[in-house]
């Protein structure tokens, strides 16, 4: 089948390892999008935080969609959201229990993007999270909240070998009650069972009528399986884990050497010629 929507990661996937989306990368999806292509961003972060990565792309309007917050939230770059997966009081203070007892800083995204901390010694990731986001931290406690308090994602924070050590425990505390996905190395997350890119990803091809044949999905972490399972055609990239490149269909080059243009082009552009 024809590829009719392209998803793709953001970080180590669509841009370089300077956090630049390149102008050979923004020409190839431009061109995929002028043939009718659906480009959809599907990040971690909320929609605001990508903002200028969709007017590069030239991406606007109620028909242009992202999937964001690791698939809690798909919604219009006109701003309608039509999938939101999210969590609320007793899932906050289940996080905060664990964080507690794992000597763990930890902070939640509620639905536009803001930033929760309950500690009032704010973690260099929360600022960091704030900052590439431009949202404000807000501090507040499960018991502060309240009974209708919801929020899209919890992210554990700490070092890579801190995570490392911890990530088992937290698998088994969480259980099947949440998705928790290490999203990079640094964070670790916990949201709502139903919440992940594939998922995301799912909804807005059924709102499209898109089977997912007519999909590529484009990532290089654990957070992108989901998708790359569900899509027809998944693109893995060449500096991504060993788990993703398992999962694709295709590995394409690394995110230093245009990799999601050079799949776009070998697998969707050429394919239309």
């Amino acid at each position: 089948m024809t590829i009719k929507l392209i998803a793709t990661d953001i970080d180590d996937t669509l841009l370089n390892s300077h956090r630049q989306l390149t102008v050979h990368t923004t020409d190839v999806l431009k061109r995929a999008h002028a043939q009718g292509i659906k480009v959809v961003l599907c990040t971690g972060r909320p929609v605001q935080a990508v903002q200028p990565l969709l007017d590069q792309l030239g991406l606007s309007g109620p028909d242009e969609y992202a999937i964001t917050f690791n698939g809690a939230v798909t919604l219009s770059l006109a701003g309608e959201q039509f999938s939101n997966f999210d969590l609320g009081r007793r899932d906050f203070a289940a996080l905060d229990q664990f964080a507690k007892a794992h000597q763990l800083t930890y902070n939640l995204r509620d639905a536009q993007g803001a930033v929760i901390t309950p500690d009032d010694n704010i973690s260099f990731y929360a600022v960091r999270q704030a900052y590439d986001s431009q949202v404000g931290i807000t501090r507040l406690t499960p018991a502060q909240v309240p009974a209708d308090f919801r929020y899209v994602k919890g992210m554990l924070t700490a070092p890579k070998a801190v995570l490392d050590a911890i990530e088992p425990s937290a698998r088994a505390a969480f259980g099947d009650a949440y998705y928790v996905v290490r999203s990079t190395p640094f964070f670790l997350e916990v949201m709502n069972p139903k919440a992940n890119k594939g998922s995301g990803l799912s909804a807005l091809a059924k709102r499209l009528g898109l089977a997912a044949a007519e999909v590529m999905a484009c990532g290089d972490e654990a957070n992108d399986l989901p998708m790359l399972k569900w899509a027809g055609c998944a693109i893995g990239m060449a500096n991504g884990i060993d788990a993703v490149k398992q999962a694709a269909t295709h590995v394409t080059r690394d995110n230093d050497h245009d990799g999601v243009a050079a799949a776009v082009e070998k697998y969707v552009l050429e394919a239309r010629s």
